[in-house]
């Protein structure tokens, strides 16, 4: 669920209301459900979602990501009492050796 779909505009009062009924009536409608939060290295987003979610998986973007920064946001969000669910690593390839393609 991309951020537009269900976080506010503002950081006020009543757009944190907003977001804790978004987020409440799409726990109710769905078993499971993925919301797309900014990068928690750069927002609280994610750790105001994770307060109200069943909890947060990092995504990890392969040759961009350092490893301290995401040591870092870890810890943060675990210091937050959000439960870090998980991590994904996105981006990476895997090269083909040159001896696979001649045997192709």
């Amino acid at each position: 669920m991309p951020p537009t779909s269900f976080w506010g505009t503002g950081a006020d009062d009543s757009s944190v209301t907003s977001l804790e009924t978004t987020v409440g009536q799409v726990r109710h409608d769905f078993d499971y459900a993925v919301l797309h939060a900014s990068p928690a290295a750069k927002s609280s987003e994610a750790a105001v979602l994770g307060h109200m979610c069943d909890g947060v998986i990092l995504v990890l973007e392969a040759h961009a990501t350092h490893r301290v920064v995401a040591q870092k946001v870890k810890e943060t969000l675990q210091a937050a009492n959000v439960r870090v669910l998980g991590a994904v690593l996105s981006g990476r390839t895997f090269p083909i050796p040159e001896s696979f393609y001649r045997r192709l």
